[in-house]
């Protein structure tokens, strides 16, 4: 299951309910849950344990963590619980993907189209033409060949299956300015490689900064992104989109006033991934 996880309850003690089930989960709930008499059951295989209170009197749940925590009914009330989800490597990394994949998925619907911050995003999205694609990559070298190959997938597939691919980045890349010198790579093996009139990289980061502003300055939150991201685009798709569109000169402006007239609560509802750090 993506974004949340459901779990059971199994009965060690009479004082308790068996098989009560706790509410799923969500990225960025707080919890502060313990009993040592109760352990908990996932449907994933997974092996949980419960955690003391004072090894974490205070967690939250966000986007790849394995904390688990659900509401527990007891006879005389209501009980509460903090457990820990042990899971095998391969399963933790497929979880953490689904889940990234998820919350970029929202951000797109939700800033990138549902602002319409990129007029042309809409049409592929809804078509099924966008590819997203997380990577759990570390190093520039791997990374690199990560998008080699999604270039080389968009070479040998047509515009009408795949439009665009969005790269997600998840283990690397956090600085704004290691980013920087790696979209330079990039655009180094483009050319070298001979694509760079057929392809160019948009580029979305946590941290992004338009040169000249301040870190806080509100027109960066129109480039960011849950985690890095690199976006591979068509050139002459983008040439067709910007054909059809009146004023393309006008879109960055456009998008400042846009995100500039959100209110406090919008924006952190918008991107929770940054305003959870404050």
């Amino acid at each position: 299951m993506t974004g949340a996880y459901r779990v059971d309850v199994t009965e060690l003690d009479s004082r308790w309910k068996k098989s009560t089930r706790p509410p799923d989960v969500l990225p960025g709930c707080s919890i502060n849950f313990w009993d040592p008499s109760i352990y908990l059951k996932c449907g994933d295989s997974s092996v949980v344990r419960c955690v003391p209170l004072a090894a974490a009197p205070m967690a939250r749940v966000d986007p790849g963590d394995s904390v688990i925590s659900g509401l527990m009914t007891v006879n005389d009330g209501q009980k509460e619980l903090l457990v820990t989800a042990e899971q095998p490597d391969d399963l933790r990394l497929t979880n953490r993907m689904n889940m990234v994949e998820h919350v970029v998925r929202t951000w797109l619907e939700q800033v990138v189209i549902g602002l319409n911050l990129c007029p042309f995003a809409a049409t592929p999205y809804r078509n099924g033409q966008i590819r997203i694609v997380a990577t759990a990559a570390s190093n520039r070298p791997d990374l690199l060949t990560v998008v080699q190959k999604e270039i080389e997938r968009l070479e040998e597939t047509t515009r009408a299956t795949l439009e665009t691919t969005l790269i997600i980045v998840t283990e690397m890349l956090s600085d704004f300015g290691e980013y920087n010198q790696f979209l330079d790579v990039v655009e180094r093996m483009l050319r070298k490689s001979g694509w760079d009139t057929d392809y160019q990289v948009a580029s979305f980061h946590p941290n992004y900064q338009f040169a000249g502003t301040d870190p806080a300055d509100i027109a960066n939150f129109t480039n960011r992104s849950p985690w890095p991201i690199l976006h591979l685009l068509r050139e002459d798709s983008l040439d067709e989109a910007l054909l059809t569109f009146p004023d393309p000169d006008s879109i960055p402006e456009r998008n400042i006033a846009k995100v500039s007239g959100l209110s406090r609560d919008q924006l952190s509802e918008l991107f929770p991934w940054i305003y959870r750090k404050q």
